[in-house]
């Protein structure tokens, strides 16, 4: 999951880009993604191009929080499924209003 940290800090309000991608596999692995256990998949795109599987989560945070966001990729070998889980915490941060002062000048 891109971008790589332990944690990241999107804005309240703004867009933020995260990507999973996966290694070669055939047929393509589902990818599913996760904000504190609830399914957001719905805000993503996937793609599957020379037996590799990417999702592009267009991810837009409203509140400011703390929580998880997790990159879920399921592959299914003959009768069995195999999961990998990339997580990072989130701490959404608040845009600060545009703060100007003003001097009066005296006579």
């Amino acid at each position: 999951m891109t971008p790589n940290v332990d944690t990241s800090f999107p804005k309240s309000n703004e867009t933020s880009i995260y990507t999973c991608i996966t290694s070669t596999t055939k047929p393509a692995t589902a990818i599913y993604w996760f904000e504190n256990g609830r399914n957001i998949t719905d805000m993503s795109s996937s793609t599957y191009d020379s037996n590799v599987s990417t999702s592009v989560l267009k991810y837009l945070p409203t509140v400011k929080h703390e929580g998880n966001l997790s990159c879920v990729a399921i592959y299914k070998y003959r009768e069995h499924l195999i999961s990998i889980t990339k997580s990072a915490n989130v701490v959404v941060q608040c845009s600060l209003p545009f703060l100007a002062i003003h001097f009066n000048s005296l006579p």
